[in-house]
């Protein structure tokens, strides 16, 4: 008995060292934590305005070419340009040939982000391959995709020299503005439409399947609506870049007024001799990306909302 009283004794007291060994280590660990607070928030508040400042330049950075081109043009030069007849004419085929492209994008684009949303996360070495080729034209300089149509679409390309004995001819012509287009712009609403898409849970087609719905009528009664907003966002995006595409153009289609010439390029014929219209003209260009690249993010916004 006084055995097992001693014992306990012996354990209540090592206990009793414990506890107050580990009170004590947090009470100093409380200390030297309040000691070194300011440190750390010193720290954390330099950090923050190094960091708000380098936002404030990065932004500076980015605007302050566009302030320029506004400061150096001025508002008479921009109500001015649009009563030159070659900007009327350059307009006209600039809306002309992105507007195709994007009619050319969403028929030809939808089908082929069905399929790598179809095969993607499969066995589908076909599919993956398509992927990394449709990613191809953003990897690429539009001076080097200029070339490459040439050499497979020009009178004397690998595709091209057959066509032209069947009287078929790119080069130079508004179908040579379209293919540069559509081979620069088109990936972009191919991407973001397969993101979109890959988003929709599977039970939702296994659901309209059930309920009798065919594949055409699941996607244009479901599919379509629930992705609408990626629909507009990247056609949006892919007509923007089909619009202010210039390095490929002047490459393949060469810079004909009337035919080729579209904004860029004439920006770039105005550069030569008149730097002011050149500018006008840029800043329109500018707004009319902004403000459909502004929509596209209020879009992305609210569907982030809803």
């Amino acid at each position: 008995m006084a055995t097992s009283m001693n014992t306990t004794t012996r354990y209540t007291q090592k206990l009793t060292r414990v506890s107050t060994e580990t009170s004590d280590y947090s009470v100093r660990t409380k200390v030297e934590i309040k000691n070194y607070i300011p440190w750390y928030e010193r720290i954390k508040n330099i950090l923050s305005v190094v960091l708000a400042l380098a936002c404030f330049v990065y932004a500076l950075f980015l605007i302050l070419p566009l302030i320029s081109i506004f400061e150096f043009s001025g508002v008479k030069a921009l109500i001015g340009i649009f009563q030159m007849p070659e900007v009327n004419t350059t307009i006209i085929l600039s809306l002309k040939t992105s507007f195709i492209t994007l009619f050319l994008t969403f028929i030809v684009g939808t089908p082929i982000a069905f399929y790598l949303n179809s095969y993607s996360n499969k066995r589908g070495y076909v599919a993956k391959l398509l992927e990394i080729i449709t990613k191809i034209p953003i990897l690429f300089p539009p001076s080097i995709a200029g070339l490459g149509l040439i050499l497979a679409f020009g009178r004397n390309g690998l595709i091209g020299r057959h066509l032209y004995y069947l009287g078929i001819e790119f080069s130079f012509t508004i179908a040579s503005v379209i293919i540069v287009q559509f081979f620069i712009s088109s990936v972009f609403y191919i991407q973001i439409f397969k993101t979109a898409l890959s988003g929709i849970d599977t039970e939702i087609y296994e659901a309209a399947y059930i309920c009798g719905a065919g594949k055409i009528t699941t996607v244009l009664y479901i599919v379509f609506p629930m992705t609408l907003k990626h629909i507009i966002a990247g056609l949006s995006i892919s007509w923007v870049r089909a619009l202010g595409e210039f390095g490929a153009t002047i490459v393949f289609a060469g810079n004909v007024l009337g035919k080729t010439r579209t904004l860029p390029l004439q920006i770039y014929t105005f550069m030569q001799n008149d730097l002011k219209s050149a500018a006008a003209l840029s800043v329109i260009l500018y707004i009319i990306s902004f403000l459909l690249l502004g929509i596209t993010q209020f879009i992305f916004k609210r569907e982030g909302e809803a």
